[in-house]
């Protein structure tokens, strides 16, 4: 099985990877994918947010506020945690729903809200964002 992101997932999640490495987070969350969806003003998901009166930088500042609780600075080694990885997958399953040939940041948005106990979840509830406004 082969999972391909299109062009906008590919860089959330390459910008997820930098905020985590910038933070000296030891575990890629799905607080680092939020914030690699969210960092590119033009992303189609970003439309979406706003489209459904999320304001990025609100979402941005929360997002920031969780991790910091949750992380502490650690070694530059990353790992995917597990809730990442589901989320990815979830990503990926809709992804496959839709018919399409690659996952969008779209696919990986509507997957960080699914899970309300994930910092992503609880950052995009924050800001009255859920899977089913999104979908």
């Amino acid at each position: 099985m082969s999972v391909r992101f299109d062009s906008a997932a590919r860089k959330a999640i390459e910008r997820a990877m930098i905020e985590a490495e910038t933070r000296r987070h030891a575990t890629l969350d799905t607080g680092h994918l939020l914030l690699g969806i969210i960092a590119a003003a033009d992303a189609p998901a970003v439309s979406a947010l706003v489209t459904l009166g999320a304001e990025p930088q609100r979402l941005r500042d929360a997002t920031v506020r969780l991790l910091e609780a949750e992380f502490a600075s650690g070694p530059l080694t990353l790992e995917i945690a597990p809730a990442t990885d589901d989320a990815l997958l979830r990503a990926y399953q809709r992804s496959l729903e839709r018919d399409a040939a690659e996952v969008s940041d779209v696919d990986i948005l509507y997957a960080c809200a699914q899970d309300a106990a994930t910092t992503a979840g609880m950052a995009l509830e924050d800001v009255g964002v859920t899977a089913a406004r999104i979908a």
